[in-house]
Order: structure tokens, then C-alpha cells, then sequence
């Protein structure tokens, strides 16, 4: 799409301009052998922030291309593509000129499902109940919002946490606690060596949900496009539930969150880390874990500002930008991603993870729904959207990832 690639050009240069304007910040520090001033640490802070900004909106852009063609694809298999007289609209627009069309006035509840799938594969197209017209078919726009925002609008899942869709209330998996030894052995001597000890790992699945009441009389008003807004706002609601909860759940009517099962590999001496102890935090995690192909760092957006500023032994920035919006930051060599639900550095605070995300189960149940009901607030007038999504998680690898954890207070 020609409008997409020029806006991703846009961004693109912008977000070069910024990484050079915090690049020369940083060299004229290093050249003067000096810190940074405060007025110049105030102006990074203010950039990377920005530059973050960029990331997010190139991202948002990539996504919704992506979704439009997948969608367009499943559609068109089906024999359901848009009609000529929506194309050009944007996916949110199909998705509120297609329900209103099949909902409004016709039936009492539209219910929308779609299974969950990883990130870039295929959605399956949904049905709605239609008085008197049996079942028709409806995009799954709402369902793929959704998806995508919990799959990859939020840092954890970024890191790379193992994602899995399941049908059961419970999830279980058998896990290996200690590995397999050989022995050397001398001619006709029995073998030795011991066998690897397993155990098992249960994820339970937990429930979030909203209800949003909307007047009739606004859902009818053609000149308001309110259905998008109330599929964007339950999705946007279902993923600050679900993201705080694979950080920080405490496994009480909620995921258990990576934050609370990982370990402590660094105690800090301040509040904040300094660049040796983020470099004993990496080398506390066990050597298969920390060179792991998709080996992570995760920390709050505004600590970001930050890092930039961190060099090693030798005066180098550990911190490396990435050049383009489409590739992650790196840190001391391996990816760097913000998630704004992992705490800010402070007292006792486990601000800054790292090492092999995979060790981290997130669970989806194989369906999301979002359902309309006119009956629920007749005596109102007024319609109730429901949406609903069924999450677990843990950490089924133990030590897969480690913590940096400020001073006590």
C-alpha cells in the first residue's frame, strides 16, 4: 500500500534524526570525559521517549497491514470478501460497517469468536445468528484486534514467552528438574551415569472480562462510528488486564506474572543498576539459558533514558539503538524490550529481567468473544457489549530468566 510505505518512510526518518540527535548528546559526554549534565540527561530521557513513540506507531502501521491482508485472505476464501463499496475503508471501519449491517435491529445477541492463533497465522472467519436469515458471515476484526494486541503490542510477549492455545481449564506439562549425567567406564564395567528427574507444571486459566452499556440512540447515529471505538476500547481494556498479569499476577484469580516466580541474580547496591551489576545479572543465568537464541533483556520504558548512558570498562555504550523502527534495541548484545508494567527502578523494585523468555508459558483458551445483547438493558434502551478472554501463565522453566532487584529499602 503506498500510503503505509510512505508513512513508514516518515517514521523511519524520523526516528533516524532522533538517534542521532541522543548518538551526539552521548559523544560530547564521552569526548569531554565527563557525565552527563542534567539539562543533557532531561533532553536523552525526552528523545528515547520519543523514539519509543516512533517504534510503537511503525509497529501499530506493520500490524494493521498485515491484519488487513490476512483477513482480506480468509474472506476471500470464503466467499465473503467486503463489498466494492467498502473497500479503501480502514479494517475498524469494515468491522463497524459489517456489524452494524448484520446486527442492528436483526437479533437480540451477536457473539463473535475466533480462534487464538500465534502471531502472522491464519484467523478463522466467524458466524452470527441473524433472525430469520439463519447464520451469515461476519469479519473477525474484533477477535483479530485483540490477538494482536496481546500477542504484540506488549513487551513480554515481544521477549519471546511460549505461547500456547488450549481448549481445558487447566494446562499440564511434565518438566525437566535435573539433567541426565554420563560417566567414563572401563572395559566390562557396568555403566553408570544417572537418569534426568521430572516433575509436573499445572497453568490454570483465569477469566477477564468487560461489559460496556451504550445508548441505542448512539448506535444508531450513522455519523458516529461507535461500534469501532467499543471494539478497540474492550480490546484495549482486555490487554492492560492481561499485560499487568503476565508481569505482576500474584496467581489469585489471575495469571501467576513472570516478575513474582523469577529470581533474584543481582542485588543492587542503589536503586538503579550500574552497568557491572546488568552485566553480572546476565552472567548469574546459567550459559544455555543466557545464549539462547532469543536471550532477552525487559524493563520499563522510562528507565530506557537511562541505559543509554551505561558504558562498559572500556568507555563503550552497552546500549545500541537500533537503526531502523522494524529492529529491536540491543544491550550488551541482545535485545532490549520496554514493557511499562515491569516496575521503574526503586526500593526492593525487580526492575530489570533477563535471559531466555521461553521459559515463560502464557496459556490462551482457544477462544475470545465479543457479544452484543439489546435484552440485557431493554428497560434502558440501551445495548451491552461483553468482552471476554480466558489467560493463564507461569514460569515453567525454573532460572530461565533472573532479576536485577534494587537496594532494600
Amino acid at each position: 500500500m503506498p500510503e503505509q510505505d510512505t508513512l513508514v518512510r516518515s517514521l523511519d526518518e524520523r526516528f533516524r534524526t532522533v538517534n542521532t540527535e541522543i548518538t551526539e548528546i552521548l559523544e560530547r559526554a564521552v569526548n569531554g570525559k565527563r557525565e552527563l549534565s542534567a539539562e543533557e540527561r532531561l533532553k536523552v530521557d525526552g528523545l528515547s521517549t520519543e523514539r519509543a513513540q516512533i517504534k510503537d506507531q511503525a509497529d501499530e502501521v506493520t500490524r494493521h497491514h498485515q491484519l488487513l491482508e490476512e483477513t482480506r485472505k480468509v474472506l476471500d476464501e470464503l466467499g465473503a470478501l467486503p463489498s466494492e463499496n467498502m473497500r479503501g475503508l480502514s479494517l475498524a471501519q469494515e468491522f463497524a460497517a459489517n456489524l452494524r449491517a448484520v446486527a442492528a435491529g436483526k437479533s437480540t445477541e451477536t457473539e463473535l469468536r475466533a480462534r487464538i492463533t500465534a502471531p502472522g497465522s491464519r484467523v478463522r472467519a466467524l458466524g452470527v445468528d441473524v433472525t430469520g436469515g439463519g447464520r451469515e458471515l461476519v469479519p473477525v476484526d474484533f477477535a483479530a484486534i485483540l490477538i494482536r494486541k496481546l500477542t504484540e503490542s506488549l513487551g513480554i510477549f515481544k521477549a519471546g514467552v511460549t505461547t500456547i492455545t488450549t481448549s481445558r481449564d487447566k494446562w499440564t506439562a511434565p518438566r525437566v528438574i535435573t539433567d541426565p549425567t554420563a560417566v567414563w567406564v572401563e572395559e566390562n564395567t557396568t555403566i553408570g551415569g544417572t537418569a534426568p528427574t521430572f516433575d509436573t507444571k499445572s497453568i490454570e486459566l483465569h477469566k477477564a472480562g468487560i461489559l460496556l452499556q451504550v445508548a441505542n440512540e448512539l448506535l444508531n447515529d450513522d455519523a458516529t462510528d461507535l461500534l469501532t471505538y467499543l471494539a478497540e476500547a474492550i480490546a484495549n481494556a482486555l490487554q492492560r488486564a492481561v499485560g499487568s498479569a503476565m508481569v505482576s499476577g500474584n496467581g489469585t484469580g489471575k495469571p501467576f506474572g513472570i516478575v513474582g516466580r523469577v529470581t533474584t541474580g543481582v542485588t543492587g547496591a542503589g536503586n538503579a543498576a550500574t552497568a557491572e551489576e546488568l552485566l553480572a545479572l546476565k552472567y548469574s543465568v546459567a550459559e544455555h539459558f543466557a545464549n539462547a537464541p532469543d536471550a532477552a533483556w525487559l524493563v520499563n520504558r522510562t528507565y530506557l533514558g537511562q541505559l543509554r548512558a551505561l558504558k562498559d570498562a572500556s568507555g563503550r555504550f552497552l546500549y545500541n539503538p537500533a537503526v531502523t523502527v522494524t529492529q529491536p534495541d540491543v544491550f550488551d548484545g541482545n535485545p532490549l524490550y520496554s514493557d511499562s508494567n515491569v516496575a521503574a527502578p526503586a526500593a526492593g523494585a525487580k526492575s530489570v529481567l533477563f535471559g531466555d523468555f521461553s521459559g515463560y508459558y502464557q496459556l490462551t483458551g482457544n477462544a475470545i468473544s465479543f457479544a452484543r445483547s439489546d435484552e440485557f438493558a431493554f428497560d434502558k434502551d440501551q445495548a451491552t457489549f461483553r468482552g471476554l478472554v480466558r489467560v493463564g501463565g507461569d514460569l515453567v522453566i525454573p532460572d530461565s530468566v533472573k532479576a536485577f532487584q534494587g537496594k532494600a529499602a
